[in-house]
């Protein structure tokens, strides 16, 4: 029953959002009191939680295949960057989220932590493709924090910039950095 609630909430919050959904709304979509669901969970903030550690999971799971997977350097790079684009949450829940539960969504931005990028770089290292003189745990950062910025809404519509497109900045700014060939 847990997961069912779960998953209702997800249908709820997708079609009302997060502030607007109500617990009589996932009762009514179950078709089951709101007993049942409080017997389950204690409020309506515990039922986003739950939702957003399955979704945080969910994208563990996608972004984990990618970096474990047999692949090259740049191939998994480029796993990476579309598991980041193809991820479960879209910006205007990640949005709302931070408005109105700022705490589950900081708990839910700490759950991908930067130390798993280290593989990949120690890999694009050890493979010839990232420079020795630059220390890995910036490049974690860097790509930790550029990825968490494309999880702004606000920032995307402010410069009119898709996902996708700022994926795709990211990724060949990673490759091929900022300065013009010409000028190096």
């Amino acid at each position: 029953m847990r997961e069912r609630i779960i998953d209702a909430t997800w249908r709820q919050i997708l079609k009302y959002g997060i502030k607007r959904f109500t617990v009589q709304d996932i009762a009514t979509d179950l078709g089951i009191s709101k007993k049942t669901i409080y017997a389950h969970f204690e409020s309506k903030e515990a039922i986003v939680e739950a939702l957003c550690e399955k979704l945080a999971a969910a994208d563990r799971v996608v972004h984990m295949e990618a970096l474990e997977s047999q692949a090259g350097f740049l191939e998994k790079l480029d796993l990476l960057i579309n598991a980041h684009y193809h991820r479960q949450m879209p910006l205007s829940f990640l949005a709302e989220l931070n408005r109105y539960y700022p705490e589950i969504a900081r708990h839910l931005n700490s759950e991908l932590p930067r130390a798993i990028y280290r593989e990949l770089i120690d890999q694009g290292i050890r493979e010839g493709y990232i420079r020795t003189d630059i220390h890995p745990a910036i490049l974690e950062l860097i790509l930790d924090k550029s990825l968490e910025a494309l999880d702004d809404n606000k920032f995307l519509t402010d410069y009119d910039i898709t996902v996708q497109q700022g994926l795709q900045i990211l990724r060949n700014v990673l490759l091929y950095g900022v300065l013009n060939p010409e000028r190096r």
